[in-house]
């Protein structure tokens, strides 16, 4: 659950960034992104994707995907902190983070749809072994 760690990591650094610029009274848009982006982007993906795969019965077969996933959100965050600093290049700034945020949860979805079809095939198997032992029982019986 190293992601969650990242997650926790990113609401802390948010905290005490929001504290610094109430303080100060300059970039509390860049805290704020650090909690919103940061820490509830990061423990969001992290979640849902550590509960499909465990109710896929997948173990950690999406470990690196997660792992990827969570960089991507953590660049995301940088990125967008780092338009908050940059006048004048914080579109460039936001749209990169854009890309970043976007391709983690496009990761999410590989994740869903991987996890969906091993669980469609773990049904399968199943059903088919429920035949089996119908069928083995039906014809023992005769």
């Amino acid at each position: 659950m190293c992601g969650a760690a990242a997650g926790y990591a990113w609401l802390g650094l948010g905290l005490l960034a929001l504290g610094a610029s109430l303080a100060s009274g300059r970039h509390a848009i860049a805290a704020l992104h650090l909690i919103t982006v940061g820490a509830l982007g990061t423990l969001t993906f992290n979640v849902m994707a550590s509960t499909w795969t465990l109710r896929a019965r997948r173990g950690l077969a999406d470990v690196p995907l997660i792992t990827l996933g969570t960089v991507l959100l953590a660049a995301a965050t940088g990125l967008r902190v780092r338009a908050s600093f940059d006048a004048a290049r914080a579109w460039a700034w936001i749209e990169a983070a854009a890309v970043c945020w976007s391709a983690a949860f496009v990761l999410l979805l590989v994740i869903f749809w991987r996890c969906a079809a091993a669980r469609r095939r773990h049904l399968e198997r199943v059903a088919q072994r429920a035949d089996d032992s119908s069928s083995i029982a039906f014809w023992t019986a005769r």
